[in-house]
Formats: structure tokens, C-alpha cells, sequence
């Protein structure tokens, strides 16, 4: 993808993987980061994410 490096967004170890989550941290906001639930539910590593629905207009940008 040619703007990742633009439209990416810090995601934080151990945040909640779900869309509501993800797609806060796409808009700024910040996430709860408490979260006692399954180890697979959560990020395992920092990462970077993009949010699909509104940041990405064509699948040929990602491949």
C-alpha cells in the first residue's frame, strides 16, 4: 500500500481486538485498556492497523 505510512494507527499491546476498539483508535480516541478476557482476544504485540471500512477505497491498495 502506498500511504501505509500515512493513514496508519498506533494499536497497543494488550488492547481489546474488536472492531468498536480498533476503530477508536483509527479516530484518535483512546481505548479502555483493562480488559481480563481471553490472552487470544487480545493484541499480543503493539501494532499498526488501518481502518478498511473508510481508510481503504480499493482492495488493489493492500496487495
Amino acid at each position: 500500500m502506498k500511504n501505509f505510512g500515512e493513514k496508519k494507527h498506533f494499536a497497543p499491546k494488550n488492547m481489546k481486538c474488536n472492531y468498536a476498539n480498533l476503530s477508536a483508535v483509527c479516530k484518535g480516541k483512546t481505548v479502555e485498556m483493562i480488559y481480563e478476557g481471553s490472552k487470544t482476544a487480545r493484541l499480543q504485540r503493539d501494532n499498526y492497523v488501518l481502518d478498511s471500512r473508510t481508510e481503504l477505497k480499493d482492495i488493489r491498495e493492500i496487495l
